[in-house]
């Protein structure tokens, strides 16, 4: 049995979220994520493909359908905080992380609308002169506020430490305190774990895949310096462990979505090249 319930591209790389270009309709990016051979598509909340202000009811239901049409499935929502307003769950500015909150809640909605069960939640960074303590708990709050807008909505949240852009999470382990901090149930939340900002800290994805355990519940697959997997690392011993793990979530491809690619497709499609070929064999 193969880990994972399948490989999935997060739609960063085509969109305005960390860099301006490339820059592709939703509807493109659909088109070329089915087309490379993907099973499914994490949808990034960010313009031009799904920032939540910007999709009103009818336009989600022409993304259901594009989708369901285009034989994929959609394995989450990826909030994209930062940018121009912030939304920094643990600023030191009231205003700020209410402004977070509104914006993961309608990340949530957008999900629930979307049927999709699951929502990529970051942790945050500090500002100059503000304690990690005092960010921790303040981002604490907001992952408190944003578990009770998720329960009656059935989305869960997966918490993802991202060490190379950030540093309120910057492993697993964060993840885990953060999780216990605010009691959050199995059912409501879990650990996200990121190859990158492992790689980045130059520790061992396996070991923070086995630290997670059950907690577990997505995977981001990317290579040092937001290359596609294989460029630099061989993901076999990931796929491996994943695997005896029995892992059965998504194994999201994110890959150039930090810098200007002229040739997304072929990143994406040399991300899954690998992936499958490593997947495969550790289903041996």
């Amino acid at each position: 049995m193969a880990a994972g319930r399948g490989v999935a591209l997060n739609t960063l790389m085509y969109s305005s979220g960390f860099s301006w270009l490339p820059c592709r309709s939703l509807e493109d990016t659909i088109s070329s994520v089915a087309r490379l051979g993907y099973d499914g598509i994490e949808i990034a909340a960010c313009a031009p493909h799904a920032y939540p202000a910007f999709v009103d009811e009818e336009r989600r239901r022409t993304i259901r359908k594009i989708v369901s049409d285009a034989g994929l499935e959609i394995s989450g929502i990826c909030s994209c905080p930062g940018g121009a307003p912030g939304f920094n769950p643990g600023s030191p500015d009231r205003a700020e992380r209410e402004a977070n909150l509104l914006y993961v809640t309608e990340c949530l909605q957008l999900a629930h609308d979307l049927q999709t069960p699951l929502l990529v939640w970051l942790g945050g960074w500090t500002r100059y002169g503000q304690s990690h303590r005092d960010a921790f708990e303040l981002t604490a709050e907001s992952l408190r506020g944003c578990l009770e807008a998720a329960e009656p909505l059935g989305v869960r949240i997966a918490v993802e430490a991202t060490s190379e852009i950030s540093d309120v999470l910057e492993n697993v382990g964060d993840t885990l305190r953060l999780l216990d901090a605010v009691d959050a149930s199995p059912a409501s939340a879990g650990a996200l774990v990121d190859t990158l900002p492992v790689l980045f800290e130059s520790d061992d994805p396996c070991a923070q895949f086995v630290e997670a355990g059950e907690r577990l519940i997505h995977v981001h697959l990317q290579d040092l310096d937001g290359d596609p997997a294989g460029t630099h690392t061989d993901f076999r011993s990931c796929l491996e462990q994943l695997t005896a793990m029995d892992y059965d979530g998504w194994l999201t491809i994110e890959t150039g979505y930090a810098k200007r690619v002229t040739d997304p497709d072929g990143e994406a499609r040399r991300a899954l090249s690998h992936i499958a070929e490593v997947r495969a064999a550790a289903a041996r």
